[in-house]
């Protein structure tokens, strides 16, 4: 791939964007360009600098049309893709000859790399606990001590390697519920029905079908589907795992996990809460929050829950999960 990179006030960009392509793209007289990007801003640097107030803004599973926070900078560093020399070369000659004004940097020749060979040979998998372990299925797992489970997990499409910290919080929650169900020491959750929203990769799902529950793992995106139902198979639990692309409002679950964004959480209270079974004790998790997250939170899930239902919080970094128990 050839990169050119050139400094561009924000007010100029769209016009120079469009000069661009008329005169490097498709159907041009010197064609050769490929691709232009104007850079990216992570969430935290946004609320930084005041560009987002909110921790997060989504809807249901769909990112926002607009949300460009590229756009409130003064100047951009814009990248121009070529796929080979010659035309990236006459591509920074014309540049520096129509728009002198411009900052226009060398030309930029980065050799083809297996990034999934690369990403595969640095990931070791993590031990989150004393409970788990997660390791990727190319890796030869150690004979585990204890009361350690091991996780194999194949990334893909979905959300969930156990590297982030909600997917931590989330399992830690998991383990907790051994305790609450002692008396069944092989397989504390054999025979409980088990709800995981948001269920991506479904390393969630998995963790509960090796505690011996009865899973169903809800994503709205089939990819990430096929991605947690290798996983299961992997893990030798598909025989107590499904995964589907909507919530069935008449199921009923003695255990509902919820790893998503405070948004949807919010959105989906009322069907989260009356997914639980009322004829026993139910546990709801819900993850994805931050500290400031927790009010809102609250706010709409304590009268929904009820006055009997027992609320701890689990904490790791900036991250907050939450789990109630109703008896």
């Amino acid at each position: 791939m050839i990169t050119v990179r050139v400094g561009c006030p924000q007010k100029e960009s769209e016009s120079f964007t469009q000069w661009l392509w008329a005169s490097f793209g498709p159907g041009s007289a010197t064609g050769g360009l490929l691709g232009v990007h104007e850079g990216t801003m992570l969430t935290e640097e946004a609320f930084d600098r005041g560009f987002e107030t909110e921790s997060w803004i989504v809807d249901s599973g769909v990112a926002p049309e607009h949300r460009d926070w590229v756009g409130d900078k003064e100047n951009l560093t814009v990248d121009l893709y070529f796929a080979s020399r010659p035309p990236a070369e006459k591509a920074r000659a014309e540049i520096q000859k129509h728009h002198p004004g411009l900052k226009v940097g060398e030309i930029l020749e980065e050799t083809d790399r297996d990034w999934n060979a690369e990403w595969r040979a640095n990931f070791k998998g993590i031990k989150v606990s004393a409970d788990w372990e997660i390791i990727p299925p190319w890796q030869l797992p150690e004979a585990p001590s204890g009361s350690l489970i091991q996780l194999k997990i194949n990334p893909g499409a979905g959300f969930g390697t156990g590297t982030h910290e909600t997917t931590q919080l989330c399992l830690e929650a998991i383990a907790s519920l051994k305790n609450v169900h002692k008396n069944r020491k092989e397989s504390p959750l054999k025979g409980l029905r088990c709800l995981d929203f948001g269920s991506g990769s479904g390393i969630l799902s998995v963790a509960l079908a090796a505690l011996g529950a009865q899973a169903c793992g809800v994503e709205i995106d089939p990819l990430a589907n096929e991605n947690a139902a290798e996983n299961a198979k992997l893990n030798g639990v598909e025989s107590r795992v499904r995964f589907q692309e909507h919530l069935d409002p008449g199921e009923r679950y003695d255990i509902v996990v919820a790893n998503i964004l405070r948004p949807v959480l919010i959105d989906y209270a009322e069907r989260l809460v009356r997914a639980l079974d009322e004829k026993g004790s139910s546990t709801l998790i819900l993850s994805g929050l931050i500290e400031s997250d927790l009010v809102h939170i609250f706010s709409k899930y304590e009268p929904l829950m009820g006055g009997s239902s027992q609320r701890e919080v689990f904490k790791r970094g900036d991250w907050r999960a939450l789990r109630w128990r109703k008896a």
